[in-house]
Order: C-alpha cells, then sequence, then structure tokens
C-alpha cells in the first residue's frame, strides 16, 4: 500500500460525501482511505459506513469525541500506507491530488511532497506562490513559508508525509497542532518538493470553521505552538530564527488583545509580560524590516489602542 488517507469526521454530515468522492475521482491507484468518526453527534457516522460499504478501499473508525488530533492519531496508527496524506471532511481534492504529489516526490526523491490550494469562496482563490526552486531544505522552506505573501499555509492537509516518521499529534493543543505536525514532519526529513498548483480545495468559509472563531485557548495553542516550532529549527539560520521571533511577537500581542476582550486581566497580565519580552528583542533585530520592528514597538507599549491606531495608519496610506 502506497498512501493512507485519513480523513477525520465530525459535524460534516453536509461536506462528507463529496469529500469522499473527490477521494474515490483519484487517478493514482494505490490508496487506502481511513474515516474517523470522532463521535459526530450527527449523521456522520451512518454515512461513513454506508460508504465503506461500497468500496473495500473505504476502512471506518468510530471512537467518543476527542478532538480532531486524536482523530487523526487513530488514522495514522491504522494506517497501512507508506505515506501519509490527510484531507479534512469538509474539503475536497482534484482527481490529480495524489498522483502530483506522488511524483513529485519520486522526481526529486524527496521525504516530503506539498503542493498549493484554492479557497473554496465567492470567488475562488488560489494564495499560494512558486518557491524559488521546487526542491528546498527544511530551512529554506521554512523561511519561504514564513513569508506574508505567498500564501503558503503550514497544514498537514496538500502534503504527503512518510508514515516511517511515527510522528504524532498533539493532542492537548486544539489550534496549530497542524502546524506544529508538519514542521515536525519537515524538521524530521530534511528536504521537501514543492509546487504550487492548487490541488486541495478548501472549504474556508464552512460555518462554525475553526479559522473563524476567535477565543483565548485557540491563541495560547498558537503561541504554544509556534514557540516548539522555532525551538525545532533554532540557531540554524539567523533570517530563519528572525521570522519565527517575529511572528512569536504578533501572536503574543494579539493573544494580550484577545484576553483584552474577554475581560481576563489576569490572562492579559501574564501575556503582555511575554508580549514585552519578545518585542524587546524583535525591535532589536536587524534581520526584521524596520516597518515591523515599529509597528511591534508602537504594539507594546499599547497592545489594544496601538493595533487601532495601527490600522488607522494602514488605512489612510
Amino acid at each position: 500500500m502506497k498512501i493512507s488517507i485519513i480523513v477525520p469526521v465530525y459535524k460534516t454530515e453536509a461536506y462528507l460525501e463529496a469529500c469522499v468522492q473527490s477521494i474515490l475521482a483519484q487517478r493514482f491507484p494505490d490508496w487506502e482511505l481511513i474515516l474517523v468518526d470522532d463521535g459526530s453527534p450527527d449523521n456522520c457516522g451512518v454515512l461513513c459506513d454506508a460508504l465503506a460499504a461500497k468500496d473495500p478501499r473505504i476502512r471506518v473508525i468510530h471512537q467518543e469525541n476527542g478532538g480532531v488530533s486524536r482523530a487523526r492519531n487513530a488514522g495514522i496508527e491504522a494506517a497501512r500506507g507508506e505515506w501519509l496524506a490527510f484531507v479534512d471532511s469538509d474539503d475536497r481534492i482534484e482527481d490529480s491530488y495524489l498522483s502530483f504529489l506522488f511524483g513529485l516526490a519520486e522526481k526529486y526523491q524527496s521525504p516530503m511532497a506539498a503542493c498549493g490550494y484554492r479557497e473554496l469562496t465567492d470567488p475562488p482563490r488560489t494564495p499560494c506562490r512558486p518557491a524559488p526552486k521546487e526542491e528546498l531544505t527544511a530551512e529554506e522552506f521554512m523561511r519561504f513559508a514564513l513569508q506574508e505573501s505567498n500564501g503558503l499555509c503550514l497544514s498537514v492537509w496538500g502534503c504527503l508525509i512518510p508514515a516511517s516518521f511515527g510522528l504524532r499529534f498533539r493532542e492537548d493543543l486544539s489550534y496549530s497542532e497542524d502546524s506544529l505536525f508538519f514542521t515536525e514532519a519537515l524538521e524530521k526529513a530534511g528536504r521537501i518538493a514543492y509546487a504550487p498548483e492548487p490541488l486541495y480545495l478548501y472549504n474556508i468559509g464552512r460555518e462554525g470553521n475553526t479559522v473563524t472563531r476567535q477565543s483565548l485557548k485557540k491563541h495560547r495553542d498558537g503561541l504554544a505552538a509556534r514557540r516548539e516550532m522555532a525551538a525545532l529549527f533554532a540557531g540554524r539560520d539567523k533570517a530563519l530564527d528572525a521570522a519565527f521571533l517575529r511572528i512569536r511577537t504578533d501572536l503574543s500581542l494579539q493573544a494580550v488583545r484577545q484576553a483584552a476582550r474577554e475581560g481576563n486581566e489576569a490572562e492579559k497580565k501574564s501575556l503582555l509580560k511575554e508580549a514585552r519580552g519578545l518585542c524587546r528583542k524583535a525591535v532589536k533585530e536587524s534581520l526584521i524590516g524596520r516597518k515591523d520592528r515599529l509597528r511591534l514597538f508602537l504594539l507594546s507599549l499599547a497592545p489594544v489602542r496601538g493595533a487601532a491606531l495601527w490600522e488607522r495608519i494602514g488605512a489612510r496610506k
């Protein structure tokens, strides 16, 4: 078996069949599909079983609700493929998705392969940009991924990861757990083949999508994940260290603002201490752009009011 496709399923009854049909349409022949029903309260579990009854390549795991990481980990444990591919149950993939990624990995004899995505908005949006070359070291890819203008998303969908890496998702994180998993895989791989073809179809507009929900827990998890991601590559590349510092500083300031919105003064005070510590380092880092350093300095002084002021300055320009 070449590829195991793992789909965590929870409250996506309206999208699940389209997702599975897009997988059944793959031109690449050697794959299995593992649907993990994470205790979904709707008819997803029944639908999973009905789809599996029609095609022997589909297997279903039913479990009590434990979150997307636990569901993906259950899929990994059951996987028989050499490669792992992850698809969210409200998304779809083009029929060339698996063959393109497998071909890209074969072309460069690369331990990992990744492609771009298209957002299923109205009109559709294709944010990913070409990298300087198709085969990159882990450090080169991370530098490219952390640029603000390329549209690349660090996620486990849109890529192939070797099952032999033996990685598991952090079940204590409910946000950015996929970015951390991807970064751990990339660090282990050492290099990656990437092309921006938008073969993954991402349903960003679904009501209730976690991307649209804001909470202090989300910000806390995002900070924790970025902290560990930065540690994986710390000291290898000065520009990459600076990029992680900029992102961590921004995320810490966003967490301060979220704590203020929720009226959580204790959390705000704790997060502000961390944010200002990062800001002090960021404003001295010459590899962070001058405009960013000025913005971070302003926000460190007034994380809430300063953000509104900076937005007004940007709007005037």
